[in-house]
């Protein structure tokens, strides 16, 4: 059994002692390998296999999915809701009914504390006490213990209990001080945090997880969105469920990559060459066989296709074939370009295999 590797205090500076920092394992973005088995469960359905791969090439882009998690952010808040808000479109300045809450609040995953209901501890409603078992504070029984010094004593179990009513009186007193109904901007400023401290990572397992399923609007699961195996950093729960703050995100994202793929097509000045090269390649996409792009040098050939691949990341990759001399050199270039391992010391073969 090996042991683990530490270095002694005081030791030289080794500067490969953080490789396997999580920082720089997603800095390269989505492993092509784990993609394309997540891809391949969509085989049937080409435009989420598309989105799969669409997304596994921009979390090799500077920022990643931190700013694509940002952008989402910004551009679709009227999707930061609960199924309960998106059914009821509560949203701004509309209240949301007791009974609503409380939905509202198990979505959200806000499991029970002791002696509250689920979520009273943030929000809670009319009637429901902060503590109902009226258990004292530290700084009661140390007062109580300087009265009775022994624990065991009759006395002391009885002003312990004598305090816990107290405590409940009053509890069941303030309660009736909590508001009726809450209005849905908090609810969505809820959400928004969570996305803000989720999201990124939601995007990960989207990607690579067999337990996050891709739902839209046109085809809703159970819940009404995606279905998401996750653990809350902030209330630790953890069960098969709605992604609870964010609607539809499958929907958020084909959007998103048709806006994308539009905004690249619109910055590219089109030319004869443009047209020739994008309707070559578009053919040869239809028909999975090999197309060629025969010009003099310097026309634009490699930059029209470059365009064209930018707006066909879901089913391409551009691969610069410069100083290819080898079939293994051959092989890096492609493997680096689809997220596959392209170290030198790779064979041909594994990389063919890959």
């Amino acid at each position: 059994m090996s042991s683990t590797r530490k270095a002694a205090p005081g030791s030289p500076l080794s500067q490969i002692r953080y490789m396997s920092a999580p920082e720089y394992a997603e800095s390269d973005g989505v492993k092509g390998m784990p993609l394309a088995v997540k891809a391949k469960l969509y085989n049937a359905d080409a435009p989420k296999k598309a989105l799969l791969l669409y997304l596994g090439k921009l979390s090799a882009n500077e920022g990643g999915f931190e700013q694509l998690a940002l952008a989402l952010i910004a551009d679709y808040p009227d999707r930061l809701t609960t199924p309960t808000m998106h059914k009821h479109a509560l949203r701004g300045d509309k209240f949301c009914t007791a009974e609503q809450v409380r939905a509202i609040r198990i979505e959200l995953g806000m499991g029970m504390t002791l002696g509250r209901a689920p979520g009273a501890e943030k929000f809670p409603l009319r009637g429901e006490p902060d503590d109902l078992h009226g258990i004292p504070s530290m700084e009661d029984l140390e007062a109580l213990r300087e009265r009775f010094p022994y624990e065991d004593d009759g006395d002391y179990r009885d002003a312990v209990e004598e305090c816990s009513a107290r405590k409940r009186v009053k509890s069941k007193q303030e309660a009736q001080a909590h508001p009726d109904r809450y209005p849905a901007s908090v609810f969505v400023k809820e959400c928004r945090a969570r996305a803000e401290r989720h999201l990124e990572r939601f995007l990960w397992e989207f990607c690579i997880s067999p337990r996050v399923k891709l739902h839209d609007e046109l085809q809703p699961s159970a819940g009404g969105s995606d279905l998401y195996i996750a653990a809350d950093d902030v209330s630790g729960w953890e069960s098969h469920r709605t992604l609870p703050y964010f609607h539809a995100i499958t929907g958020a994202l084909l959007d998103y990559k048709r806006k994308d793929e539009e905004k690249v097509r619109l910055s590219s000045v089109q030319t004869e060459i443009s047209k020739l090269t994008s309707r070559t390649l578009e053919r040869g996409l239809r028909s999975r066989k090999i197309v060629v792009v025969e010009g003099v040098e310097g026309i634009g050939k490699s930059f029209s296709a470059k365009c064209w691949a930018n707006c066909h990341l879901g089913e391409a990759r551009y691969v610069l074939l410069e100083g290819i001399v080898t079939k293994t050199t051959f092989f890096q270039a492609v493997s680096g370009a689809c997220g596959l391992a392209d170290g030198a010391r790779q064979k041909s073969q594994n990389h063919r295999r890959a």
